[in-house]
């Protein structure tokens, strides 16, 4: 008996030793999988921790999980009135964050102030402009307004210039020097300004040129004003690239006759206008509703421009005819543009050489008119063809259906509806 005692005392031993291995190995396998895991993020995104000096922060606060590895919230959460660890938590939120976590970030280096914005580098201003770019770029048709704490997306075009407008006076603020970079990135959010506001582009353009002219006097260099009178050199910011971008921002709202004089502005400062400065021209003329000028502007591309340039600007016709109803011009383009991309070999069997916009634009087409059996065909079409919908394209289904009467495909179409985004007018998105 005594042995069996022994025995079993034995084999309990060695049970409680086992468990107390497994789960001593089952600690080190974890620790090992979560240090494995931070390295491979940290690495390849380079993330830095808000807080740096871990002795002084040994509470719950720090974000340390039990194996002593950094929690992932610690790359986006600042001690309050840190200004360095709150430009640290910026420069995270605009590698690996989200939309919210950047504005959150951004809004909290702007509390504390000059100080805290003079820690943000010119690479995070921009790459925060570049965020605000694609996102906006990535959006469509707007359904309903949101405020700043959703996402870039769900700005309006008025909230997204002055976004952009606010981030370069908080670049200046920063003690950085107005650079092209920057204000082309700022011009090129500028574009989605709604046209019955537009005036809010033009006071941002004045204070750029402003600025650009006293960066130049500052240097001496330019002509103090930028305006090239008496044969002096003109601003070393005014180039053919800051003036397309110019042109492509009054072009977003129609306005062809501001166009043409920042254009002819350009020939008298010795700028030469290329085929990219015409290419926005046409964008202009088809917001405007100019579509006959346009075709006669890119009949001139067609024969100068490179490829991408006359694919964009059959695009642009392409939209134009489908948001007046034309249904046979816009075949026209839609086909244009697949024979193009087959004639280059850059058309897919399924696809043929189309994309979401150029179906988008057919269904706006049918959509106008009113013809719901043209739309469902151009539908399965696409699907057939492998090419992805958006929120473009289900607005423009329940437009036609809800014209045809067609209560119940309008509904159907809804419920396909998978995004929301913004954008009543045929832009000029191009860089």
């Amino acid at each position: 008996m005594q042995a069996l005692g022994s025995a079993r005392a034995a084999a309990a031993c060695v049970g409680a030793c086992g468990g107390a291995v497994q789960r001593v190995s089952a600690q080190r396998a974890a620790s090992s999988a979560l240090g494995s895991i931070n390295k491979q993020v940290t690495g390849a995104i380079k993330l830095r921790p808000a807080v740096t000096r871990l002795s002084e922060h040994l509470g719950a606060e720090t974000r340390m999980d039990r194996y002593g590895v950094f929690d992932h919230t610690s790359w986006f959460e600042a001690p309050a009135g840190d200004a360095m660890a709150a430009a640290r938590v910026l420069d995270n939120a605009l590698k690996a964050g989200t939309d919210v976590q950047v504005l959150r970030a951004y809004g909290a280096v702007r509390e504390l102030g000059a100080s805290a914005l003079g820690k943000v580098s010119h690479r995070s201003f921009q790459t925060l402009l570049e965020r605000v770019q694609a996102s906006v770029g990535a959006r469509t048709v707007a359904t309903e307004a949101s405020s700043l704490s959703a996402h870039f997306g769900g700005l309006t075009g008025t909230a997204v210039a002055e976004l952009a407008f606010q981030v370069r006076e908080d670049y200046l603020a920063s003690e950085h020097a107005p650079s092209i970079e920057m204000d082309v990135a700022v011009l090129r959010l500028l574009r989605h300004v709604e046209v019955e506001e537009v005036s809010t582009a033009v006071q941002a353009i004045k204070a750029m040129t402003q600025d650009w002219a006293s960066v130049d006097a500052a240097k001496g260099t330019g002509d103090g004003d930028g305006s090239g009178k008496g044969g002096t050199r003109t601003s070393s910011f005014v180039t053919a690239e800051t003036c397309n971008e110019i042109v492509s921002v009054f072009a977003a709202s129609g306005q062809v006759d501001v166009c043409k004089a920042v254009i002819a502005r350009m020939l008298e400062l010795g700028i030469t206008a290329d085929v990219e400065t015409f290419c926005r021209l046409v964008v202009g003329q088809c917001n405007a509703g100019d579509v006959a000028g346009a075709e006669e502007l890119a009949e001139q591309i067609y024969e100068h421009g490179s490829k991408e340039q006359v694919r964009f600007v059959r695009e642009s016709l392409l939209r134009a005819h489908a948001q007046q109803g034309n249904v046979s011009q816009a075949h026209k383009y839609f086909d244009a543009i697949g024979r193009a991309a087959a004639a280059a070999g850059e058309a897919s069997t399924e696809a043929g050489g189309q994309t979401t916009g150029t179906y988008n634009s057919l269904l706006l087409a049918f959509a106008e008119r009113g013809l719901p059996g043209d739309v469902t065909r151009t539908y399965r079409r696409m699907r057939q063809a492998q090419v992805e919908g958006d929120a473009e394209t289900y607005v423009f289904m329940i437009r036609g259906y809800g014209r045809a009467g067609d209560a119940t495909s309008a509904a159907r179409a809804y419920r396909r509806r998978t995004c929301k985004g913004s954008g009543r007018r045929w832009t000029c998105t191009r860089r």
